[in-house]
């Protein structure tokens, strides 16, 4: 599981692994979560996804990160 920070160099496995991080994804349009392909294709980073489909990398790294920011205030 992701500990400290989520970057580009993230693997989308281990985002998802966290709870409300789908709906992140989702909601800046990643299609990777539907592609029949994904499964195969885990390893692939955050960062490439972003490049590969032109979408907002700094916004949602930035979204993803408070998340998980406020899943670990919640353990304390």
């Amino acid at each position: 599981m992701i500990l400290g920070k989520i970057d580009k160099n993230t693997p989308l496995k281990e985002i998802l692994k966290m709870e409300f991080a789908k709906e992140v994804l989702l909601k800046h349009n990643l299609p990777c979560l539907s592609c029949p392909m994904f499964s195969l294709e885990q390893d692939i980073t955050l960062g490439e996804v972003c490049a590969l489909y032109n979408l907002d990398e700094k916004k949602i790294i930035s979204e993803l990160n408070d998340l998980l920011k406020g899943r670990l205030k919640k353990r304390k």
